[in-house]
């Protein structure tokens, strides 16, 4: 599977990449997609299989990302930057607040409070 195609993972409409990569920027994930080979094509699986092998912190990016790509009425985050950089919670953090504004949100995390 693709970034794009893992963003977009059970989404109900069709996919649109300017919303996509809105929202792997509002995640951090936008680093992530610009470091990788093909962008937002590029195969995220085992090397031994052709792909790309991410970080534990980088699949968290694209996982928010995901959260944030879907247009829900309530958004819950569990641990979702246990593996960020405390820049990247940060980023993840903020983004979540911006985003939450309008909807019913849960965030948990264990590194103290926000």
């Amino acid at each position: 599977m693709d970034l794009r195609a893992n963003i977009h993972l059970g989404q109900p409409r069709t996919e649109d990449d300017a919303q996509l990569v809105d929202a792997a920027k509002a995640a951090g994930a936008d680093s992530v997609i610009a470091k990788v080979p093909h962008g937002l094509d590029t195969l995220v699986a085992s090397s031994n299989w052709g792909g790309t092998d991410l970080s534990g912190g980088q699949w968290q990016r694209i996982a928010v990302a995901r959260a944030f790509y879907r247009e829900a009425a309530m958004l819950m985050l569990d641990e979702a930057t246990s593996a960020m950089d405390p820049r990247a919670e940060h980023l993840v953090i903020r983004s979540f607040k911006e985003l939450a504004a309008s909807k019913a949100a849960v965030f948990v995390g264990a590194r103290g409070s926000h």
